[in-house]
């Protein structure tokens, strides 16, 4: 597709998605206008970028013609703004068929599963960037050392996170297919684990011929997804049967070292500064990743190493009174439960972890609400506040309470449910102590609260 000089409006461009895609359109020549119903963070850095911002949705936004109109998956097929577009005549895509069209101009890796996407997305990025191929690049959340979500880069290669929520994915086309897990989500979407695999099946088959697969063994579904694509695939992880093999894993409070076998060779003590062994396997598919595109043993090691974290990823917001404070994006039940065992590690012969957790989407909570009941044991002590809607409706019968029943039944001895925000930090101030780490979980609003909990201690 043709960029240069074209004139695009986004709608729903504040998405974190949305966002750098109109930054790496407006990067290759493209006229990019964006609106969306709330500003936030990424409509600012569009704003600063020279992007126009347009506050809700409106058929005046039109009024300039745009050539193409892109629209988020959460914006209604009803919505007036898009319905005068397609009246009018302007053609409307959505936000994967504008990325895939974008992707179409490089040679391509795209980072898929259910969960490390974006974490995954940023090694594989770091990894072409120290290697001096300056890729272009774009990942689900914001990264310190871009100071952005994407990357516009001149090189060749373009990486990017591959989000499966709608089930749009299967319009990319990726040179090299990253395959990270296979997990229950979106359900409201997909309806049951049998259509995601099949999603998923179909995703990998969409790899450009004569590229490469790149999957997770220790990952049942996964595995079986790769074997029945029948792609040309490689896959890595810490069992046996892979070849990529991480051993030797050894994790601590300031990042993992690991060996790994890449074939018949043989790397000793690769080190991230990203905490626990959920991370280590999300290194590993980079090492397969620089395998496949020959890159050296020691380009791979500056990568990792050098590699920070991303933001809301298990991200220290600060420390008071002997308290310290981190927030991450996790908000599926397997996200916490290896998001906690990792924070465990901060806090060991120190003091307690304290888990807030808010719960993103009715639909998620309903679907996986036993899951939720079984995924806190790590916390010493669990908050569970009302559940960020992201504007759907409420369910009868899906509550945060019932998550705290589910807790308390599974046997933790600590779990208290405190459905008003501002009741939160007052909660907490009653009974931490010095040593401990509190962590604020969830993909909602909850991880503002830093600010008060810090000044409150």
């Amino acid at each position: 597709m043709k960029t240069e000089g074209l004139r695009v409006h986004f709608m729903g461009v504040a998405g974190i998605g949305m966002s750098a895609i109109a930054e790496l359109a407006a990067s290759r020549g493209a006229i990019v206008s964006g609106c969306d119903l709330a500003a936030n963070e990424n409509s600012e850095r569009l704003i600063a970028a020279g992007i126009p911002f347009l506050l809700g949705h409106s058929r005046s936004h039109l009024e300039g013609v745009p050539e193409l109109l892109v629209y988020s998956s959460a914006v209604p097929a009803d919505n007036p703004e898009l319905a005068a577009a397609r009246r009018a005549g302007i053609p409307t895509i959505s936000r994967s068929t504008m990325l895939a069209r974008l992707m179409e101009e490089r040679r391509s890796i795209g980072v898929a599963g259910t969960h490390g996407k974006t974490t995954t997305s940023w090694l594989a990025a770091k990894l072409l960037l120290e290697a001096g191929l300056d890729p272009a690049v774009m990942v689900g959340g914001v990264v310190p050392e871009l100071g952005s979500n994407y990357h516009a880069g001149d090189g060749e290669w373009f990486v990017t996170e591959v989000d499966e929520s709608d089930g749009l994915l299967l319009e990319i086309r990726p040179e090299i297919s990253l395959l990270l897990n296979v997990d229950r989500d979106h359900m409201e979407h997909y309806g049951s684990l049998e259509e995601i695999e099949k999603t998923f099946v179909q995703y990998v088959m969409n790899t450009r011929p004569k590229g490469c697969v790149i999957g997770c063994g220790d990952d049942e579904r996964a595995r079986r997804v790769l074997e029945a694509a029948g792609s040309r695939f490689v896959t890595y992880g810490l069992g046996a049967g892979v070849a990529v093999r991480g051993f030797n894993v050894r994790l601590n409070a300031i990042g993992s070292t690991f060996d790994v076998f890449v074939g018949d060779r043989e790397y000793r003590d690769l080190r991230v500064t990203l905490l626990g062994e959920h991370n280590v396997q999300n290194a590993l598919a980079v090492v397969a990743l620089a395998k496949e595109l020959g890159i050296s043993e020691d380009v791979l090691r500056r990568a990792l190493e050098a590699a920070g974290g991303v933001r809301r990823r298990m991200q220290k917001r600060g420390e008071a009174g002997g308290v310290v404070v981190y927030d991450d994006y996790g908000h599926h039940p397997t996200e916490l439960e290896t998001t906690l065992r990792a924070a465990k590690l901060l806090v060991e012969g120190r003091g307690r972890l304290v888990a807030v957790f808010q719960p993103h989407r009715y639909s998620r909570t309903m679907h996986l609400l036993e899951e939720f009941g079984k995924c806190f044991a790590a916390a010493d002590h669990v908050v569970v506040t009302s559940i960020y809607s992201a504007n759907e409706a409420p369910i009868e019968g899906v509550s945060s309470a019932r998550i705290v029943e589910l807790v308390s039944d599974s046997g933790h001895p600590s779990v208290q449910y405190v459905p008003s925000r501002k009741n939160i930090v007052p909660h907490l101030t009653s009974f931490l102590t010095p040593g401990d780490l509190v962590l604020l979980l969830g993909a909602g609003d909850v991880w503002e609260l830093h600010d008060e909990l810090l000044g409150r201690l």
